[in-house]
């Protein structure tokens, strides 16, 4: 990896400047971006192998630099797609994940161990906790 002296860091099909708040895979795919009001927002949407190796090196770079991620959305939308339209995508992606674990537990409640029970009850309450959240974000932001 270069680094260049502005901040940015430089590897193949891949650039992050921790200090200005973004990242990107690919020149298109921005996953990385300072939102006013928010912070850093980072996309843990596994867009490839490769772009999750990019994600990687960007984490690293961000916690080296000192950054904290203030906010993790999962869309397969670029982050220089209006906001709004990406808290939307990962409300829909998180409200899909609780569907399917409700799903899961409405079909198989008496074949599965009570520890399991209660994992898949903890993963659909953070589900739907982290939907209302992104909810009542997107009307402030809206």
């Amino acid at each position: 990896m270069r680094y260049l002296k502005n901040g940015t860091c430089k590897a193949s099909n891949f650039a992050c400047n921790p200090r200005e708040g973004w990242a990107i895979s690919y020149g298109h795919w921005h996953f990385v971006k300072r939102v006013p009001m928010i912070g850093l927002v980072f996309n843990s949407y596994r867009y490839s192998v490769t772009t999750q190796a990019h994600q990687r090196k960007a984490r690293e770079e961000l916690k080296r630099a000192g950054y904290v991620i203030a906010l993790e959305v999962n869309t397969v939308l670029s982050l220089d797609a209006p906001f709004k339209d990406v808290l939307r995508a990962t409300i829909k992606h998180h409200e899909t994940l609780a569907e399917q674990i409700s799903d899961r537990l409405d079909g198989c409640t008496r074949r599965i161990k009570a520890s399991t029970l209660e994992m898949l009850n903890a993963e659909l309450v953070a589900h739907l906790n982290k939907a209302m959240t992104l909810e009542s974000l997107l009307t402030s932001v809206v």
